[in-house]
């Protein structure tokens, strides 16, 4: 008789679940990622900013200009501010789907150490049926041997 495990059904929602929270904490990861790339990115065209208004007050700009480039320096900042509050947001939510996913796969783990309870006690349960078939026919034979001789 094959293996059945009852939790069967259980254990594969268990699994899905645990993939889904997986699949969400990925994504969130890579959001992440996207964050602090675009956060390098504006540093980067600051510190370009920087130095090119640094070049050019050494050659003399109007105030006009002067006033435009601390605007666009000033914008940037602005952006970097943002995506600081949007990363601290996804930093937050990172931390509660981690714990989401970690709760997902305690969940499995349970259904699947008792599975695997299970397919031991069956596996040791077959082997004590085989030794009892081995141990009869051992006894018919032995039986027939005796009533032969």
């Amino acid at each position: 008789m094959p293996f059945h495990f009852s939790l069967q059904p259980v254990f594969r929602l268990r699994q899905s679940l645990e993939e889904r929270e997986r699949l969400r904490l990925a994504m969130i990861i890579g959001y992440l990622n996207q964050l602090n790339q675009l956060i390098e990115k504006l540093d980067q065209e600051k510190l370009r900013l920087s130095s090119g208004l640094e070049d050019r007050l050494k050659a003399g700009i109007t105030a006009g200009e002067l006033q435009f480039e601390l605007a666009r320096k000033a914008a940037l900042e602005q952006q970097k501010k943002g995506l600081r509050q949007q990363l601290a947001k996804l930093e937050e939510q990172r931390a509660a789907q981690k714990q989401a996913f970690r709760e997902a796969q305690r969940k499995r783990k349970i259904v699947e150490n008792l599975r695997d309870l299970k397919l031991e006690l069956y596996r040791q349960e077959e082997a004590r049926r085989e030794q009892q078939r081995v141990d009869d026919l051992f006894g018919l034979r032995h039986g027939q041997l005796a009533k032969q001789g």
